[in-house]
């Protein structure tokens, strides 16, 4: 892929239109009269797709043009509604970041929480599950993970990008919190920080994630580049094995093979 064609394709084109949030499926009324013969399902499916156009479109603005340069009338003007009524579905643009970036996150972790409630998994087979996950999902949609990238590392997006992060910690290490208890009462894991270790390890795995945009993006970067970063990634490996107290070479899930076909 292109790298530089794409930025030049977004800059030109804005946001492309294939990434798009997962559905809200909760069911909430307007509160608006209607006639008779009106259903209720028909009200409540008016509802949340208005919602669901209102955060996508929001999502396209913000990628495209930063959060803080996008205000309510762009995103009313880009749907085609009143002013009114936003404020019938949000009560700020800030409310609406929230809702985005939660929603966003709850899409990522919806994989993680199937891993972490499986039974038939040892907590190692679910930690290295639970750590792939990612890496697999951003290959399989390559050119969706860059486009991405791309978007949310443009310093307009800073706010979005941090705000995402703290709430994928937070959900995440409950997960991971759950796993490693398992993992010590398997007795396959020895850590007295069983609470405190799941925030360590991904605020260690968001600083590669970054690492990692910044190789995608760089078209300066070199195989030496791209192999110091491969190293950096066995160590963070290491590093969970021994902070958990894992046995040694448990913990593998992701392979040089892997990184290295992003690059290709």
């Amino acid at each position: 892929m292109n790298i530089r064609r794409l930025k030049k394709d977004i800059d030109a084109n804005g946001f492309p239109g294939y990434i798009l949030l997962p559905t809200d499926r909760r069911s909430l009324t307007d509160g608006r009269r209607f006639n008779k013969g009106t259903t209720m399902t028909k009200i409540v499916k008016e509802y949340e797709e208005r919602k669901r156009e209102l955060l996508e479109t929001a999502q396209k603005l913000f990628f495209t043009k930063g959060y803080e340069k996008t205000s309510v009338n762009d995103i009313i003007t880009a749907v085609g509604i009143a002013k009114g009524t936003f404020y019938h579905y949000f009560k700020t643009k800030e409310e609406l970041l929230d809702k985005l970036i939660r929603q966003m996150a709850d899409s990522i972790n919806s994989g993680l929480k199937e891993i972490v409630a499986s039974p038939r998994l040892n907590a190692i087979e679910k930690l290295n599950r639970f750590f792939s996950f990612a890496g697999n999902f951003k290959l399989q949609n390559k050119e969706t993970f860059i486009v991405s990238a791309i978007m949310m590392h443009r310093p307009e997006n800073i706010l979005f990008r941090k705000k995402l992060e703290t709430i994928y910690l937070q959900v995440s290490s409950e997960l991971l919190t759950a796993l490693i208890r398992q993992g010590v009462e398997e007795k396959l894991f020895d850590t007295p920080f069983p609470d405190i270790v799941p925030h360590m390890l991904l605020a260690m795995g968001i600083h590669l994630r970054e690492e990692f945009a910044s190789l995608l993006l760089n078209e300066q970067r070199t195989d030496n580049d791209i192999d110091f970063f491969c190293r950096g990634y066995e160590m963070y490996q290491n590093s969970i094995e021994r902070i958990l107290g894992a046995p040694q070479g448990s913990i593998s899930f992701i392979t040089d093979h892997l990184i290295r076909s992003f690059f290709n």
